[in-house]
């Protein structure tokens, strides 16, 4: 089964690099985990390709890990969009 989590894992994470919506499908898939298992995200990464062609990773405590250069415009992007999200 771990097989078979793992090729369908890649497979959805090409496809999030063409369509971000994959997102969305990615965590309905792994939804099972959190009901029967225990798993714990202690980062995850993003590829920016508009405007700035660059990666950077959010961290389970909220850390912010970027670029020099890019850190004050996605720290910025980032909180609007939690922001938004907590009707702050």
């Amino acid at each position: 089964m771990d097989c078979e989590i793992s090729l369908m894992l890649s497979l959805m994470l090409s496809l999030m690099r063409k369509n971000v919506a994959y997102w969305d499908e990615i965590k309905q898939k792994l939804l099972f985990l959190s009901e029967n298992d225990c798993i714990e995200m202690k980062e995850v990464s993003f590829r920016v390709c508009k405007d700035i062609n660059t990666i950077f990773s959010i961290k389970a405590n909220g850390m912010i890990i970027a670029g020099e250069r890019e850190f004050d415009m996605i720290s910025n992007k980032v909180s609007d969009i939690v922001g938004r999200y907590l009707n702050l």
